[in-house]
C-alpha cells in the first residue's frame, strides 16, 4: 500500500469515527435545548394570620461616674432593685438574663487644647427578659425606668408556634405558585407539568414591635395581629 492509498483510508475512518460523534453531540444539544425550553419560572407568597404571645426587649442599667466601682455599685444596686420588683410581677429568674456588662470610657472635647479628654467611666448592665402575659410588658417598662434603668430597646415580638404556621403558609405559597403557572401555561397553549425545582425564599423571623400593629387600649399594649409570610420560586416543566 502506497503512501497516498494510505492516506485514503486514514481519513475515510476518521470520518467514520467523527461524523457518528458530531451528530450524537448535536441530537444531545437539540434535547438539551428542548428540555431547557419547555419550563416556567414563577414567583409566589403567602400568609397566615397570627397573634403574638411572646415578647423579648432589652433594658439597659447605666452609670457614669470617674469611678468603675462606684458606677458598678450603683449599676448593681439598681439591677436587683429591677429585677426584685419584676419577680413580684410575675416574672420568673429563669425569664431574664442580666451577665452583660460593659465598662466604656467616656471622652469629652476639649475647645481650649482642641483634643479628646477622659471623663470617667459608663458601667452598663443590659437584662434581656421575656415575658409571655402581655398585660405585664406597660408594668415590667415602667418599674424598670422607675428603678433606674435608663432605656429600653430591641422589643421583639413573637409567636410560639411560628414553624406551623410557617409551613402552613410554605404550602399555601406553593399551592399559589402552581395556579399561576397554570394561567400561564393554558394562555401559552400548553399544559403544565411537574414542578422541577423549588426554592424557598426567605424565612419567617420575629418582628420589632414598633413595626407591628399594636392596638391600644386605656391601661395596656395588646399583642394585636400580624401576618406570618412565606414566599416561593417554582419551576415547572411544561408539555
Amino acid at each position: 500500500m502506497n503512501i497516498e492509498t494510505y492516506k485514503k483510508h486514514a481519513i475515510s475512518w476518521i470520518s467514520m469515527l467523527v461524523l457518528p460523534a458530531f451528530l450524537i453531540a448535536c441530537n444531545a444539544q437539540n434535547h438539551l435545548s428542548t428540555q431547557t425550553e419547555n419550563w416556567v419560572r414563577v414567583n409566589a407568597s403567602a400568609s397566615v394570620p397570627a397573634v403574638p404571645d411572646k415578647l423579648s426587649l432589652k433594658v439597659y442599667v447605666e452609670e457614669k461616674n470617674n469611678s468603675v466601682s462606684q458606677a458598678k455599685r450603683i449599676v448593681d444596686l439598681n439591677t436587683d432593685k429591677i429585677l426584685k420588683r419584676w419577680i413580684n410581677l410575675g416574672i420568673k429568674n429563669s425569664q431574664v438574663s442580666s451577665f452583660d456588662l460593659s465598662i466604656q470610657p467616656v471622652y469629652e472635647y476639649d475647645k481650649d487644647t482642641r483634643k479628646q479628654i477622659q471623663d470617667g467611666f459608663v458601667v452598663s448592665r443590659t437584662l434581656s427578659v421575656e415575658i409571655e402575659n402581655w398585660d405585664t410588658f406597660d408594668q415590667l417598662i415602667d418599674s424598670a425606668l422607675a428603678l433606674g434603668a435608663t432605656r429600653v430597646g430591641n422589643v421583639q415580638a413573637d409567636v410560639s408556634n411560628h414553624q406551623n404556621l410557617y409551613n402552613q403558609a410554605l404550602a399555601a405559597a406553593i399551592e399559589q405558585a402552581r395556579f399561576k403557572a397554570q394561567i400561564l401555561a393554558e394562555s401559552a397553549g400548553g399544559k403544565l407539568g411537574r414542578a422541577m425545582q423549588i426554592t424557598e425564599q426567605g424565612g419567617y423571623r420575629p418582628y420589632a414591635v414598633a413595626e407591628m400593629k399594636l392596638m391600644r387600649s386605656d391601661s395596656a399594649s395588646q399583642p394585636g395581629t400580624t401576618d406570618v409570610n412565606a414566599s416561593v420560586e417554582v419551576v415547572f416543566s411544561l408539555q
